[in-house]
């Protein structure tokens, strides 16, 4: 088998040597070029500051005394223009004494400061003028491009040196200072201490001539410590954290029910009030600083609940019953269990049938009398018309705004005319009123004994102690009832059964009276009310009827007709047996009746029971 060989070798390109000298030709021309320009550009600055000069006459441009500019000046005329801004010159002069909170700027006469205008004038004519030619050069080159200041010549009084060191050192030095906080609803304000300060007047005095015989700037005696060492921020948190808690009343006495209020919620931010404690503060020596919380509020705020705080007796109404009547009682009992306690806040308008319900067998209620399609009957829930009445008249009395009343068709005992209030669920008659005060109300209503009393309860308003209010009614018309009789087969002949009692029809006009410490402010017209005329009705049996021409019945005595008497020879029947020949025994012999006995009894007693 035959072996092949690889062979490794890589071929070099051959590069001639005309390409070499090109290459390092172009290198070199580069170079030159590059230094020529360098050679030109140096010639080209430093002829222009050898220009500069030998160019000016006056002094070099930018050159200021203590601030003036006396650029192209001459020494007299840089003299004038210095004597002319003499304030200013002496105003830069100025300089702080600092110490902590301590600031005291000294000013030229504290020191007794002189100058000497001629020779700051000559220092600054023979600047760039005074070295070898390069540092001449150099120094025009500098004042025009970044400008050259001449310090001003000066000379000092040492007396009033010292006592500027005394009085200084006497102002330094304090006391400690304890740092104060004090904490507020959303924040606390913050005065830090210090530490004190203790200076030597002789101290202050080196530290002024210092700065007078050279130094610039002002003089800081002492270093300021760390703002925060004297200010415990951990327990300031503990003091001002708290939680939000909400409002309410406590009910604990019922009739004096106490307003708890609400409290907003604080947290303290460390990390916050450090950054601020870094910063500048406020006052006269910076040490003041006000830190705000953040606030958390309650759900329920004070102002949410403070018109619970019905305390105040606002009006009282009181109507009586017959607690004998059980049935109605128990009615009027159960209606005022319903309303006994309701709030009304400032607004609301409270409505009897929304707070009573309807009046159904399942509720409790129980059948009583009513007044159902003119006439008087049993109804469930009879009688709670009382409670809506006494309500009308204590809502009436605490001067609050009725919405919606009717009164009764037929007159009711328990109320004066005009003061009535009905009630009906099925035909939606509703008694309503509005509590348009600006506090709550709590109504109280209770059936006990032989009445019902209302109280409404509420927060007296500005001088509303001496207010009453009431109502007076005026009858403006009447129809007297009539007695009127309904034939009715079942009574028995010769008997007046009572169906209802009779009431005079009436038209009233009730006004609603405040008087204020007795004396009438105001009468406006509360209501009209219309009853309807109801007959005393008596069921009569058809043998007691007489009906005139007008179909008017009246009541009249029914007597027996004699019985026919038959001839003696014929057969007397008897009517029961039918027998013959017998005796009649209710007819004597003298054909009048013997019986004694009232066949039709006496008849049932008269009811009257108010809705």
């Amino acid at each position: 088998m035959a072996k092949t060989s690889v062979n490794n070798t890589i071929a070099k390109p051959r590069v001639s040597g005309k390409s070499t000298l090109k290459k390092n030709y172009g290198i070199w021309t580069a170079v030159i070029v590059t230094a020529i320009t360098l050679v030109v550009l140096f010639g080209i600055v430093f002829g222009y500051c050898v220009y500069l000069v030998n160019s000016q006459s006056g002094i070099f441009n930018g050159v200021t005394i203590a601030g003036i500019d006396v650029s192209g000046l001459t020494r007299r005329e840089a003299v004038s223009r210095l004597e002319s801004q003499m304030d200013t010159v002496m105003e830069n002069l100025n300089f702080d004494v600092i110490a902590g909170d301590y600031t005291y700027t000294v000013e030229s006469e504290d020191l007794g400061l002189s100058y000497d205008a001629g020779s700051a004038a000559a220092k600054a004519y023979n600047y760039g003028r005074d070295g070898s030619f390069f540092e001449n050069v150099y120094a025009a080159y500098v004042a025009k491009t970044k400008g050259y200041d001449i310090a001003f010549d000066y000379t000092y009084d040492t007396q009033k040196v010292e006592a500027l060191a005394l009085k200084i050192a006497q102002e330094i030095s304090t006391a400690p200072k304890d740092t104060v906080y004090e904490i507020g609803e959303e924040s606390v304000v913050i005065t830090l201490g210090s530490s004190g300060v203790s200076v030597s007047a002789g101290n202050v005095e080196t530290l002024l001539k210092q700065r007078l015989e050279g130094q610039s700037g002002d003089i800081v005696i002492g270093e300021e410590g760390d703002r925060l060492a004297s200010v415990d921020l951990e327990k300031i948190k503990k003091e001002v954290d708290r939680e939000a808690t909400d409002a309410y009343v406590d009910e604990t006495d019922p009739n004096n029910p106490v307003l708890v209020p609400s409290q907003t919620g604080r947290i303290f931010d460390i990390e916050k009030a450090k950054a601020i404690l870094a910063g500048e503060g406020d006052g006269d020596g910076g040490n003041v600083y006000t830190i705000d919380f953040e606030i958390i509020e309650p759900e329920i705020k004070t102002e949410d609940v403070e018109f619970y705080t019905y305390n105040d007796l606002i009006s009282t109404a009181t109507t009586y019953l017959n607690p004998g009547q059980k049935d109605r009682t128990s009615n009027v009992q159960l209606a005022c269990q319903k309303i006994n306690g309701i709030i009304l806040k400032p607004g609301e308008e409270f409505s009897f049938n929304t707070v009573v319900g309807e009046r159904t067998y399942e509720a409790g209620f129980k059948d009583a009398a009513i007044y159902q399609s003119g006439e008087i009957v049993d109804g469930v829930g009879g009688g709670i018309c009382q409670v809506s009445s006494t309500l009308y008249m204590g809502a009436v009395y605490a001067d609050l705004e009725i919405t919606s009343r009717r009164n009764h068709r037929f007159t009711v005992t328990y109320t004066e005319l005009g003061q009535d209030a009905t009630v009906a669920y099925d035909s939606g008659v509703d008694f309503k009123f509005r509590n348009d005060r600006d506090t709550a109300i709590k109504v109280m209503i209770v059936q006990e004994s032989d009445y019902v009393k209302c109280e409404i309860y509420g927060t007296y308003e500005e001088g509303e102690e001496s207010k009453t209010t009431t109502m007076e009614s005026k009858t403006i018309g009447s129809t007297a009832f009539k007695t009127v009789y309904v034939i009715d087969e079942s009574v028995p002949v010769n008997t007046q059964k009572l169906k209802n009692n009779g009431y005079t029809g009436y038209s009233v006009e009730t006004y609603r009276v405040v008087r204020v410490n007795g004396e009438e402010v105001s009468r406006t017209l509360e209501n009209t009310s219309k009853y309807t005329t109801l007959n005393k009705t008596y069921l009569i049996n058809p043998q007691n009827a007489a009906t005139d021409a007008d179909g008017n019945v009246s009541y009249v005595e029914y007597v027996e007709p004699e019985p026919d008497i038959q001839d003696p020879g014929e057969d007397i029947q008897d009517p029961n047996t039918g027998d013959s020949e017998v005796d009649i025994p209710w007819i004597d012999d003298n054909g009048e009746n013997s019986s004694t006995d009232d066949p039709l009894g006496d008849g049932d007693d008269p009811f009257w029971m108010e809705s």
